[in-house]
């Protein structure tokens, strides 16, 4: 007996296929390049992921005593449990290495905390993190299962920060974040406090606790605006999206949006130039190192240096990042275990205590462990989608797109810091190409495994294989 499909759709026995006879409708076969579902694109995500994608853009908060709800942790709360079970039961599919290092990362940050604090003052800030770090992760990894749930995120925050643009631009203006005020009447919200202007221009947050998290999201949609809108045939008009959505992250005036840019310029450009190459990827990931090789040989700065002078607004920023590092690093290894919690750091007396640096303060706060679980995770996640051999363009671009926009923040992140929102966006974006590991594995394109597509998926084999080189 052959096995079905459980994700097909099932139709009514016809006499015609009692009789053994093939029905005609089912020899024909959708082309590769075709979506995964007939008719039009969807115009919303699942309902979970809508609803959490706009609690992360509203900036109001709940208190239940000392504990600070804002909309997208309770969303999360609801989520977290029942979407691990999910994941660990098998019903998505086998659990991923990168399952498994985004659940280490969020149990060793969370229990460094006990380690550093007081059982007391530990509680809280540990369930938080757990809620946030696994919580968005699992959110993106059981409710987008198919291509076609995947283009819908990626179309939905691109319109969502279209709508946020214009507030954005007035905020640029007039140093006034209107959301926020009118919101501050009725609920507490994050203020805004003083902010020099930069290049002769207000720095915007709109919606979000400062304008660097609000350039990090904007900018961490520009890969996927292109990817996900582009169509052969249109030429520049494909640039048109993504002009857009620089022009939002300029508006945040932010050192670490520019250098996100900048860094999915770069591999934009290098897909663009290198289409018929092959191992074009493995190419470029060479030439870094030896990029990294010849700075450490000839320069009397090291690559790290280099980098950080080039990804911010000005000689003093670059400097303070440099001593961040310095001070930062070496309270890495004097609690390389479980890190410092919310203590103080060493530091001088000059160098205030932000640290401005999203990879280093993971491991100063919780351990040397948890940066390496999260990086790790990231590390596998990209290895793994990147070996996974797509026939189709709209397939190959969205995988694309996600690796682009990612790779913008995860750079960025060593000279900015991702907190509330834009961290949960951030564990988001990770879990949000997981579907394609097991795409692959059913030879599926469009299925759902968790109530995302499954009312339309179909057997695709010929869109998405594993590869056997």
């Amino acid at each position: 007996m052959t096995a079905q499909n459980p994700y097909q759709r099932r139709r009514p026995q016809t006499e015609s296929d009692a009789s053994g006879q093939l029905n005609p409708a089912e020899t024909k076969q959708a082309p590769a390049s075709a979506p995964a579902a007939a008719g039009k694109p969807k115009l919303l995500p699942p309902v979970m992921v809508t609803v959490f994608i706009i609690s992360l853009a509203l900036p109001v908060s709940i208190y239940i005593g000392s504990l600070r709800l804002s909309p997208y942790r309770i969303v999360l709360i609801a989520a977290i449990i029942p979407y691990l079970i999910q994941v660990l039961s098998g019903k998505l599919g086998r659990v991923r290495p990168t399952d498994i290092l985004m659940i280490l990362f969020a149990a060793w940050g969370a229990l460094a905390l006990f380690f550093t604090t007081s059982i007391d003052a530990a509680i809280q800030p540990a369930g938080i993190f757990v809620i946030e770090a696994l919580g968005a992760y699992l959110v993106a990894r059981v409710v987008i299962r198919s291509e076609e749930t995947f283009r819908a995120v990626a179309r939905f925050v691109f319109w969502m920060l279209m709508v946020l643009l214009p507030f954005a631009i007035y905020e640029t203006i007039t140093d006034r974040p209107i959301i926020e005020d009118t919101l501050r009447q009725f609920l507490p919200v994050v203020g805004k406090g003083y902010l020099e202007p930069r290049l002769g221009l207000h720095r915007s947050q709109v919606v979000f606790d400062h304008p660097i998290l609000y350039g990090a999201f904007a900018t961490s949609i520009l890969g996927l605006s292109l990817y996900v809108y582009r169509r052969k045939g249109r030429g520049v008009l494909n640039f048109v999206r993504p002009a857009l959505v620089a022009f939002a992250s300029i508006l945040s005036v932010s050192g670490g949006a520019i250098a996100a840019m900048a860094v999915q310029a770069l591999f934009i450009g290098w897909d663009y130039a290198t289409k018929t190459v092959k191992r074009r990827w493995l190419i470029l990931g060479l030439l870094f190192v030896a990029l990294f090789m010849v700075i450490n040989t000839l320069s009397n700065r090291s690559p790290f240096h280099v980098l950080v002078s080039y990804l911010t607004f000005s000689p003093a920023t670059g400097y303070t990042r440099i001593q961040i590092w310095n001070f930062g690093s070496a309270e890495v290894w004097r609690h390389p275990l479980f890190g410092i919690g919310f203590a103080d750091w060493t530091r001088p007396a000059w160098l205030g205590s932000s640290v401005d640096n999203f990879w280093l303060l993971i491991a100063m706060r919780h351990g040397i462990p948890a940066f390496l679980f999260l990086a790790g995770a990231v590390l596998m996640m990209f290895r793994g989608i990147g070996r996974i051999a797509l026939s189709s363009e709209t397939l190959k671009d969205a995988r694309t797109g996600l690796i682009i926009s990612l790779a913008g923040l995860i750079i960025a992140g060593g000279t900015v810091d991702y907190w509330n929102a834009i961290f949960c966006w951030f564990m988001f974006l990770i879990g949000s190409g997981m579907w394609m590991f097991d795409a692959a594995d059913k030879g599926v394109s469009g299925t759902s495994a968790a109530g995302g597509d499954a009312e339309t998926g179909r057997r695709d084999s010929s869109r998405l294989r594993r590869s056997t080189s």
